[in-house]
C-alpha cells in the first residue's frame, strides 16, 4: 500500500489523506450543525453602512472601452508546489498563490494574490469556515483535487486553472485553461469557459430581481449604494459571489471575451456555491458577510 503523501513547506506538516478520505477532527459531532448554521439569517454584520464607491450603477452597460481587455503578456500558472493546511489548500506558480478554502461543504472561497509570498487578505466577507467542515485533498502528476461532500475541484498542474465539479463527477464550471487569470495593478480579470447555452444571471437587491447575462455584460457591483456581494446564478445550479468592495463588471460577450473583472485591491477573490438549487445557494451567499 502507498503511503499517504506529504506536502511540503508546511509548518507542521500536514498529510495529504488518500482519495477522498477526510479529516477526521474536522467532522462535526452533530452533522446537522453544518445546516443549521446555514439556515440562520445573519441579523447584522460588518459591511452594515458602507456604501459601494464605484460610480457605475448596477445592471449599466459598460462602455467598449470598458470591456477589452489590456494588452499584456501571460502568466505562468503551472503548479510549482501545493500546501495544505486545516483551513485550506495552497497551490503556487510563477504568477502567483492559489488558495482554496472550504467555508461550508457546499461553499469554497477561492482567492489569488500576484507573487508566491504574496499575502491573501481578508475582505468583507468570510476568510474561512467558522463551523467545522470535513474536506479532503489529493496530488497527482497532472492535477491536484479538493472534495468536500458536495463539491469537487480539479487544479491542472500544467495551467493552474480550476474546474468545478459536483461530488459525483457532473462537470460545473471551469475556468479558461489557456488563460485562467489575470492582475494588473488593483485590477483582475478572472477568465471563465461559461458553456454557450448555460443560463446565467445575477441577483439583485429585490427578492425577485435577476437580471440576464447570458450573451451580456454588466456592471453586477451596486455602486454608489449599500455595499453588497454580486452574486451571479447558474441553471447549472451553482453560483459566484465577488468578493470585491468596488466595481464588478461581468462579461459573457465572445467577442471581448468570457469574464469577471473587478478593481480595487488587486486580489482575485470569490466563492463557488453548489447547493444545487438556486434558493439553497443563495441562502449560501447570505450567510457570507462576517
Amino acid at each position: 500500500m502507498k503511503k499517504e503523501q506529504e506536502i511540503a513547506g508546511t509548518e507542521t506538516p500536514v498529510l495529504i489523506p488518500k482519495p477522498f478520505e477526510v479529516h477526521q477532527a474536522l467532522i462535526p459531532k452533530n452533522r446537522n450543525q453544518l445546516k443549521k448554521s446555514t439556515d440562520k439569517k445573519l441579523k447584522s454584520s460588518a459591511i452594515d453602512g458602507l456604501v459601494n464607491p464605484s460610480p457605475y450603477t448596477y445592471g449599466t452597460f459598460p462602455p467598449e472601452s470598458h470591456l477589452q481587455v489590456k494588452g499584456h503578456s501571460r502568466g505562468n500558472f503551472s503548479v510549482k508546489w501545493v500546501k495544505k493546511t486545516k483551513q485550506y489548500l495552497e497551490i503556487a506558480s510563477a504568477a502567483g498563490l492559489l488558495r482554496l478554502t472550504p467555508i461550508t461543504p457546499s461553499t469554497i472561497r477561492i482567492s489569488f494574490v500576484k507573487g508566491v509570498t504574496g499575502t491573501i487578505q481578508d475582505t468583507n466577507w468570510k476568510a474561512q469556515a467558522d463551523t467545522a467542515v470535513t474536506w479532503g485533498a489529493k496530488e497527482s502528476r497532472s492535477e491536484v483535487q479538493l472534495l468536500t461532500d458536495r463539491i469537487l475541484i480539479r487544479v491542472e498542474k500544467a495551467n493552474g486553472a480550476v474546474q468545478f465539479l459536483s461530488r459525483d463527477g457532473k462537470k460545473l464550471l471551469a475556468e479558461n485553461p489557456s488563460e485562467p487569470r489575470l492582475l494588473l495593478d488593483s485590477q483582475t480579470w478572472n477568465f471563465f469557459a461559461w458553456d454557450k447555452n448555460e443560463r446565467l444571471k445575477s441577483k439583485g437587491v429585490l427578492a425577485d430581481d435577476f437580471m440576464d447575462l447570458s450573451t451580456k455584460a454588466r456592471y453586477i457591483s451596486f455602486g454608489q449604494k449599500k455595499l453588497r456581494m454580486p452574486l451571479v446564478l447558474s441553471n447549472k445550479g451553482y453560483a459566484i459571489g465577488v468578493a470585491a468592495g468596488s466595481t464588478v463588471l461581468f462579461c459573457n460577450v465572445r467577442t471581448y471575451g468570457q469574464y469577471i473583472y473587478t478593481q480595487g485591491t488587486g486580489q482575485i477573490d470569490y466563492y463557488f456555491i453548489y447547493d444545487e438549487n438556486q434558493e439553497r445557494n443563495i441562502e449560501q451567499y447570505r450567510n457570507l458577510p462576517v
